[in-house]
């Protein structure tokens, strides 16, 4: 066995040394004499005609380089020049010559155009690109060799499609490294002084276990990395921006890396910090304008939609400061692969949402006009923390949904009624901070005076005549019940201070049965509580403005001062019959 191991390793030696001994005294010497079985080759392996001006080679160690010079790419159609490689070397070594390749093409100064016509084909050097998954020889070689490499070279890119101007990249410097059924590739360019700084663009992919032809890009897998230390950002709107939105203006700089499955994005991570932004939604009157904005922003399409915010924060145009937030959207509609029948879902999250901020930036977004004005309307404060929400089936119309979160500082802007000032309208609030837990049954929530306030005001317009009331001290939880058409509201807990009065109470509220002797609405009350004190010459600021403006004046006029404490109350009944 020793015998045969040494023999079969003599042997090997032997053939290396033979393909040596021909490739220097037999090769190299007459090389330029092959000069036309090369062009022959490169032809049949590149799929189209291929002109080589000169060939030389140079011994350089054990192994040579050749040298060719030249090296023209015919358009197959016509015939006419489509690319010029003024010089290519070509290195081997041992291993390349016993599977008869090579182990690196470097090319120097190559000038190429790649072009997308109006009807989307894309030509490279004027050949067209198939759009089809069929083989292609030429891309299957390049993406077969070990290793290409391109320095000072140009690259013009021409998009017909978007009528954008001609891009020109300079200074192209490329290496390409392919091993088995991995690729790996660098690209560092140089765009126009108006674009920006140099850039880089790095990328590792894989094909599939069984791939048998290299250049099906649509079949790899990987990721991709992109590094724009500064960059213009409305000019790559030209030709990067759908036609919904527009990038007018922006410079920063951006750092991405893009997930590849099969030959299409399917995720992406960007690290962002720009200044002077300025977006332009299709029928928007507005842009949306910052001065500045950081964060990390993800995206994900497989399986589902997922779009992310890490560590956003921005200047608004008006000077409003965006502290840093979290912003998470998960949404898996029916019939997701892996989702088996959980049918459509989704989750949300937030973290530190300042809601001034967020109402004025959707009217600069395309939200529907009926939220718009709504928002306007609420004028809404705080901000809001930890938010999460998640929900089961339609998201405009879930079956199942819960949502928690905790607010700082809130404040609502009170509605009056459509009807008139004497009709009761949406009740408004300044000043508050608690939490929340609800789904579609049920609910509970806590409310305390905000921290950092004089006093949190509520406010109930068409119920008093000054329908702000404010207090010093609040303390508030509550309970709801959703069951079919009965709604049930419970006030456990409420402890409350102003100059007027300070006390405590209790309470439950519930729809009436919705028959004519009972309606559903104004429902059924049971409130109870106790006053420690109470100032009776502000009794009148209390009433309802519905006993009438006459009763209201005597009240005022008669009792003009006096002191309460421990006073208990009880109100029980159908609010419609209240005295």
């Amino acid at each position: 066995m020793a015998r045969w191991s040494l023999g079969l390793v003599l042997g090997l030696w032997l053939l290396l040394a033979s393909v040596w001994g021909v490739l220097h005294f037999l090769i190299v010497p007459r090389i330029s004499e092959w000069r036309p079985e090369l062009e022959t080759l490169a032809s049949r392996t590149l799929g189209i005609p291929v002109s080589i001006g000169s060939l030389a080679a140079r011994r350089e160690g054990l192994v040579p380089t050749f040298e060719l010079g030249d090296v023209v790419l015919h358009d197959p159609v016509g015939g006419s020049e489509a690319l010029r490689l003024h010089r290519v070397v070509i290195a081997v070594s041992a291993h390349s010559l016993m599977t008869l390749g090579v182990e690196q093409i470097y090319v120097e100064a190559p000038d190429l155009t790649v072009r997308r016509a109006a009807d989307g084909q894309v030509f490279v050097a004027g050949m067209a690109v198939p759009a089809s998954s069929g083989r292609s020889s030429g891309a299957d070689w390049i993406f077969s060799q070990p290793e290409i490499a391109i320095r000072h070279g140009k690259l013009q890119w021409v998009d017909e499609m978007r009528e954008a101007p001609p891009l020109q990249l300079n200074e192209v410097d490329l290496v390409l490294r392919n091993k088995g059924w991995g690729h790996a590739l660098r690209l560092d360019a140089t765009p126009p002084e108006a674009w920006g700084q140099r850039f880089t663009v790095m990328g590792n992919f894989r094909e599939p276990l069984l791939s048998v032809h290299e250049g099906r890009l649509e079949r790899w897998s990987g990721q991709a990395y992109l590094d724009f230390a500064h960059i213009d950002l409305s000019q790559l709107g030209r030709y990067l921006g759908p036609q919904q939105w527009q990038l007018q203006q922006g410079n920063g700089a951006v750092r991405a890396w893009l997930e590849i499955g099969r030959g299409q994005p399917v995720g992406v991570v960007a690290d962002v910090s720009v200044q002077a932004l300025q977006l332009q939604w299709q029928d928007q009157p507005r842009p949306l304008e910052l001065q500045a904005l950081h964060g990390r922003l993800s995206a994900r399409s497989q399986n589902g939609y997922h779009f992310a915010v890490q560590g956003l924060s921005f200047t608004a145009s008006d000077g409003l400061r965006w502290p840093q937030g979290d912003f998470s959207l998960n949404y898996v509609p029916t019939g997701a692969p892996g989702q088996g029948s959980q049918g459509e879902h989704g989750e949300l999250q937030a973290d530190g949402i300042d809601l001034a901020i967020a109402a004025q930036l959707l009217q600069r977004l395309p939200v529907p006009e009926a939220v718009q004005n709504r928002l306007q309307a609420l004028h809404p404060g705080g901000l809001l923390r930890q938010l999460k929400l998640s929900w089961r089936g339609p998201a405009q119309q879930p079956a199942q949904f819960k949502a928690s979160g905790m607010l700082e500082q809130l404040s609502l802007r009170s509605q009056p009624s459509a009807e008139g000032p004497h009709s009761i309208g949406m009740p408004g609030v300044r000043g508050l901070s608690g939490s929340f837990t609800l789904d579609q049954d049920s609910g509970e929530a806590t409310l305390t005076k905000a921290p950092g306030v004089a006093s949190a005001v509520l406010s109930f317009p068409g119920v008093f005549e000054d329908p702000d009331i404010g207090l010093d001290q609040l303390e508030a939880s509550l309970r709801w019940q959703l069951q079919g058409q009965n709604i049930k509201v419970q006030l456990p807990k409420l402890r409350f201070a102003n100059e007027d009065t300070a006390g405590q109470a209790q309470a439950t509220w519930q729809t009436g049965v919705g028959s004519e002797a009972q309606p559903r609405f104004p429902g059924i009350l049971d409130l109870q509580g106790q006053l420690s004190r109470a100032n009776g010459a502000r009794i009148y600021r209390y009433l309802p403005q519905d006993l009438g403006s006459d009763a209201l004046r005597y009240v005022r006029e008669a009792i003009t001062s006096g002191q309460a404490s421990a006073v208990n109350f009880r109100v029980k009944g159908e609010l419609d019959h209240v005295p």
